[in-house]
């Protein structure tokens, strides 16, 4: 059955911008959109054409429309979220 609503996904690591990012990423389709925070950093990626999301086929530019209407979808669900997650959701693992 095929998807017929967005998937989200956030990375709340300690790390910080600009290595470690995407902070909020969406998947609308065959559209896959990765930001930051405050979406001054994206990148867009038509899947099909671009299964494995290089960053010289970033076509964020070429389609401000569907940057803009994937932004807003992740803010918008990043805005449900609760502050911090509930201590038993983290895990206990260090990372190596």
């Amino acid at each position: 059955m095929a998807r017929t609503r967005p998937i989200f996904w956030e990375w709340r690591g300690n790390q910080t911008e600009p290595d470690w990012w995407p902070r909020l990423a969406v998947r609308d389709g065959d559209w896959k959109l990765l930001l930051t925070y405050d979406a001054k950093r994206v990148e867009l990626h038509h899947l099909i054409d671009d299964r494995a999301e290089a960053v010289e086929k970033n076509v964020a530019k070429e389609h401000p429309e569907i940057v803009a209407r994937l932004s807003q979808l992740a803010l918008n669900w990043k805005a449900t979220l609760p502050e911090k997650p509930k201590h038993d959701c983290i895990s206990s693992t260090p990372a190596k």
